[in-house]
């Protein structure tokens, strides 16, 4: 390049002692009150059971020394591992304490001289500690009565049975409540409270119920420690090296062979540039201080590779300087030299509108959007031409402004004829082809012919009724062509298939004309056909209502034939043949005139519809 050379030169003076470095450090003890003394390392602990886990921030500044924030506990508290039942019976009914001699975990009887039966629970948590709950009764044995008629035989406790519960509610939980279970429940931040009741079961299966309470709650985390003071101002510091950015074909084209580089010595700052140059449309940060012009930004000696972006010196306030080499932020947005975004990144969505990727690997499912096509936008993704060996027009897509997922929506049930560019751009391309509406008939397609070993390929211009797709692949065969490809789900219509089928039953009673069908059928869907006489000899046939094809639609076929003989008035002859003519044929009906030999005539007559294409929710 050539011109005047032109050096952009930014100072910056760091005045003071600032920061230079944080580093959260942990450590952890037994105490959740006092922090350790020893043990701090940058690394999280693995937590322990009975250990409480501390956090403190170092403090590096620029003239090496250090300080440390208030050491917080972050993490500790302990869980319930354990409730563990005790029983006594005795005959105290009072003043009997967890430490009165005689109790067991399992339930004992209770008899005439041991009444009272006592029960407490001992909960243990994570880290070995345990509560007991007071003693209290929970059955009396029934006293000697006055003699008297023979009464039932008596009752004992036979079993206790525990039910537990961990939710967020620390009251109005009953025994309705779901979620109760016969195991114990872990705890957590968000289910802090176990709930206990007891099931009694007696010796004559009778049962009684205690209400539930809470036998455990969940530690909450202890709020954070106030934040450090700040630190007294420090002295000024020497002024750093200056970050220099320069093109290289204008800082080495004055023909001196000695042209000083700096890489920028920030911890003597002996130097007083920074130098970064634009090389081919990179930049290159210098490594190694030299003087010599000869050794391009490629020599990885001398020069490292920046970020083509821009360069972002982030601390270069502190007599430093930052190449982007781990870029971390919540969004990233790139414009051109109009103001145009033609980057963007956020919240996991990449939009890149230009630009070149080299070597790229992808993992997983690239995916590309079809491109809808329309009546409203043809004309503006085609171009309009005439075969005129076919005699239709047909519509020239131009793959560059639709890609090669396209979506085709024909606004009419007249033939849409398409056509795609075969050329050595789209060598190898593969295109997916939906139609969503009516149909599309692909003009200049071809079809594989003969066996795997002596491959040929056919003209074939396949047809795509609704909701039917078809994969393309463009080869070069002698010649650039669009081949149907063996990986898609195409198939070629099969032959047509009869979709209805009827005959009519005409008679002439005292109140007129009585004409009915006594065979109907559908294969396609629900509903039926129906039929009415409109006028002499005239009827009128109307499609199953589930229906949603129309009967004028090309790829249908309408029948009719006479049945039987003809009236004669409204009288049925026995000479002359009906004969049926299908006259009319609309949306959802199709009209039927019957005669004889010559003349119009009454009569009956049966019709048949076949389907062309194939049998899917198009026609119903």
């Amino acid at each position: 390049m050539s011109g005047v050379m032109k050096t952009c030169v930014i100072k910056f003076i760091r005045k003071g002692t600032g920061i230079s470095r944080t580093e959260t450090e942990y450590a952890q003890n037994q105490s959740s009150t006092t922090a350790p003394t020893s043990g701090w390392n940058v690394n999280p602990p693995t937590w322990q059971n009975g250990y409480y886990i501390w956090q403190r921030i170092k403090f590096t500044y620029t003239d090496n020394s250090y300080s440390y924030s208030n050491a917080v506990c972050i993490s500790g508290g302990n869980g319930i591992s354990s409730v563990t039942e005790h029983y006594l019976a005795t005959s105290a009914s009072s003043g009997v304490t967890k430490n009165t001699s005689g109790w067991t975990t399992t339930v004992q009887t209770v008899t005439t001289t041991k009444k009272y039966l006592w029960n407490y629970e001992t909960t243990t948590y994570t880290d070995g500690s345990t509560v007991d709950t007071t003693p209290v009764i929970i059955g009396v044995y029934g006293e000697k009565g006055d003699p008297g008629n023979p009464g039932g035989q008596g009752v004992s406790i036979s079993s206790v049975t525990e039910y537990y519960l961990a939710t967020s509610s620390s009251s109005g939980v009953t025994r309705s409540t779901s979620g109760w279970t016969t195991s114990i429940q872990t705890i957590t931040s968000t289910k802090k409270y176990l709930w206990n009741y007891e099931k009694i079961t007696y010796s004559d299966d009778s049962t009684s119920y205690t209400d539930p309470v809470i036998i455990g709650v969940y530690g909450d985390k202890g709020d954070p420690g106030n934040p450090g003071g700040q630190g007294d101002p420090g002295e000024q510091g020497p002024q750093g090296p200056t970050l220099r950015v320069q093109d290289w074909n204008k800082c080495t084209s004055n023909g001196t062979v000695n042209y000083n580089f700096y890489q920028g010595d920030v911890e003597n700052l002996s130097e007083p540039y920074k130098d970064v140059v634009l090389y081919n449309n990179n930049y290159y940060s210098c490594i190694k201080t030299h003087s010599n012009k000869s050794i391009l930004p490629t020599n990885q000696t001398y020069w490292q590779l920046g970020d083509k972006v821009e360069l972002v010196a982030t601390n270069i306030l502190l007599a430093t300087y930052s190449l982007i080499k781990n870029l971390g932020a919540e969004a990233i947005e790139m414009k051109d030299g109009n103001g145009n975004v033609v980057f963007y990144a956020k919240g996991g969505t990449l939009t890149c509108k230009t630009g070149v990727f080299e070597n790229v690997t992808i993992k997983g499912n690239l995916y590309t959007p079809y491109y809808n096509i329309d009546t409203s936008n043809i004309a503006s993704l085609a171009t309009y031409s005439y075969d005129s060996t076919y005699g239709f027009y047909y519509y020239a897509l131009d793959l560059a402004k639709t890609g090669l997922n396209i979506q085709i929506n024909p606004g009419t049930s007249a033939p849409v004829y398409i056509s795609l560019p075969a050329n050595s751009t789209y060598k190898g391309a593969e295109a997916n082809i939906l139609c969503t509406n009516y149909y599309v008939v692909l003009r200049g397609v071809y079809r594989m012919n003969g066996s795997s070993t002596n491959v040929s390929y056919v003209a074939y211009n396949p047809m795509l009724y609704k909701g039917q797709k078809i994969k393309l692949k463009c080869i070069y065969d002698g010649g650039y062509k669009w081949v149907i490809d063996s990986k898609s789900d195409y198939t070629v219509p099969e032959s047509p298939a009869l979709i209805g089928f009827g005959e009519t039953s005409l008679g002439y009673y005292s109140s007129g004309w009585s004409v009915s069908l006594v065979k109907n059928f559908n294969t396609c869907g629900t509903g039926a056909f129906t039929v009415s006489r409109i006028g002499d000899s005239t009827y009128r046939v109307y499609r199953p209502s589930s229906w949603t094809i129309s009967l004028t639609d090309p790829s249908l076929l309408i029948s009719v034939f006479g049945k039987g003989y003809a009236f004669s008035g409204t009288s049925r002859t026995s000479g002359s043949p009906c004969k049926a003519t299908l006259i009319d044929v609309q949306s959802s009906y199709f009209d039927v005139v019957t005669s004889d030999d010559d003349t119009k005539n009454d009569g009956e007559f049966g019709f048949t519809i076949h389907y062309a294409g194939r049998i899917n929710s198009y026609v119903v």
